[in-house]
């Protein structure tokens, strides 16, 4: 079975934080914003799709101003010539969210920027809050991103989270960039804490550890064969331990430039303090991450005065 492509995006979304002092015109980006363009205009070409930036300030008087350096951006830094800007007033990740649920965006895509511990722990960078808010996939593209061939694509999550979207999203972007593949599953073994306590003996722990490796591997081949019959060579990857540190100790083995995953979306304190796979890997990989929400995610935005 070979993959969709990616024709899901259509509408693609990109965030210019227009606060940076290095985003002056489109032939003068920082470093992040460089990577950011690079990735947009390569989903975009392999889509057909539409891209629209936005900038989100604080005042009216800046918006003549965010609107002039976006204008500047999406005519010398994009290979097109029909880039949309918007400029709204609100805070960030509100106004990104409405942004994106007003223009039906299939994907959103945001620059790398690692917030500071306090602002990770408690309250949460833009690009996290988005992420957790978004109704679409988010891609938070890594600054380290110089050319979009031959990246290596690493899809990782529990099973449970390894839907068909997000095989068939990783598995078109590496068919696009001609880069490798792989799809690592974070096996834990849920009952093995309660049979510990109750005395179970080793040999039926050691049972119980074989059947679930085995279960995991026949359900991760039956997900990913059909596709690599249908011309996308994928390797596949058993990890044991908490999902978001086998999945940072995998980006590192394997040098994956983009990992792509579901999430659970959570949202609201326990969600800050705590987080999932693809939170926690913002804050430690060095790579880009695209996020997939379940379906029938609700952005909690819509209900926001």
């Amino acid at each position: 079975m070979a993959p969709k492509g990616l024709s899901r995006f259509a509408k693609i979304l990109v965030p210019i934080d227009v606060t940076d002092d290095d985003v002056v015109s489109g032939k003068d980006l920082s470093r992040a914003v460089r990577a950011l363009v690079a990735m947009a205009d390569w989903i975009a070409d392999a889509s057909d799709a539409s891209i629209t930036l936005i900038a989100v300030v604080g005042s009216d008087g800046a918006e003549s101003e965010a609107r002039a350096i976006l204008e500047s951006v999406a005519k010398d830094a994009f290979g097109r010539s029909d880039v949309k800007v918007a400029v709204a007033q609100g805070v960030p990740y509100v106004e990104i969210v409405r942004q994106s649920i007003r223009d039906e965006s299939d994907l959103i895509l945001m620059a790398s920027r690692r917030p500071g511990m306090l602002e990770r722990t408690l309250i949460g960078s833009t690009a996290m809050r988005v992420l957790r808010k978004a109704e679409c996939p988010v891609c938070v593209v890594s600054s380290k991103l110089r050319d979009c061939s031959s990246q290596v694509i690493l899809s990782a999550a529990a099973l449970q989270e390894l839907t068909p979207e997000v095989l068939d999203i990783s598995a078109s972007l590496a068919q696009r960039s001609g880069g490798e593949w792989h799809v690592v599953h974070c096996l834990e073994y849920p009952k093995i804490g309660d049979m510990r306590l109750t005395h179970v003996p080793q040999a039926e722990r050691d049972e119980y550890r074989a059947s679930e490796r085995k279960r995991a591997w026949d359900e991760l081949h039956a997900l990913c064969d059909p596709i690599e019959d249908g011309g996308v060579p994928v390797k596949l990857w058993l990890a044991e331990g908490t999902p978001s540190e086998q999945v940072a100790l995998a980006v590192r083995r394997l040098g994956a430039d983009l990992v792509v995953l579901g999430t659970i979306g959570r949202a609201g304190l326990h969600g800050a303090l705590v987080g999932n796979t693809a939170e926690k890997l913002l804050n430690s990989a060095e790579c880009s991450v695209l996020a997939v929400k379940p379906a029938g995610f609700r952005s909690p935005v819509r209900d926001e005065a």
